[in-house]
C-alpha cells in the first residue's frame, strides 16, 4: 500500500512532531515564557514540504494558539502563535509540547449554481432543485 510523505527538515536539535490519535505534537525549539494576557510566536524547529492537496492546520494542546493555517507553498519554520490568556506567566523548555498539528487533505468539488428554490414553511424548510441549465 503506498504510503504519502511530508518531507520535515529539522533545525539543529528540535524534537521532530511526533504522531499520536491522528494528529502531530509540535514541541518548542527553545525556552522561554509568555507573560499573563500576552501572544508570544513559539518556534517548533522544523520546516516542511507537503504536496499541493494538502494543507497543515496548527491547533491548541496546552496553551491558546491563533493563525493555524499552513499552506503547502510555505517553506519557513513552523511556528505557534500562542496566547497566554491565564493571570500568570506560561513557562515552558526546550522539548515541552506547544501545539498539535492535523495534516488535512483539500477537497475542491464542482460548485453547482441554484436556479430554482421552494419554501414549505410549514414544515421551515428551503429545498432547491440543481439545473445545468437557467
Amino acid at each position: 500500500m503506498f504510503q504519502e510523505s511530508i518531507e520535515m527538515k529539522m533545525i539543529g536539535d528540535s524534537k521532530m512532531p511526533v504522531c499520536m490519535n491522528g494528529v502531530y505534537k509540535l514541541f518548542a525549539r527553545e525556552s522561554g515564557i509568555i507573560q499573563a494576557r500576552h501572544g508570544a510566536k513559539i518556534p517548533t524547529g522544523f520546516m516542511m514540504k507537503m504536496q499541493k492537496s494538502y494543507f497543515a492546520k496548527i491547533q491548541p494542546s496546552r496553551i491558546r494558539t491563533f493563525g493555524g493555517v499552513i499552506d503547502s507553498d510555505y517553506r519557513g519554520e513552523i511556528c505557534v502563535l500562542a496566547f497566554n490568556s491565564m493571570n500568570t506567566d506560561f513557562e515552558y523548555a526546550a522539548g515541552d509540547e506547544v501545539a498539535e498539528m492535523m495534516i488535512l487533505r483539500i477537497v475542491t468539488p464542482e460548485i453547482k449554481k441554484f436556479y430554482s428554490c421552494f419554501c414549505d414553511c410549514k414544515a421551515n424548510v428551503m429545498a432547491c432543485a440543481i439545473a445545468t441549465t437557467p
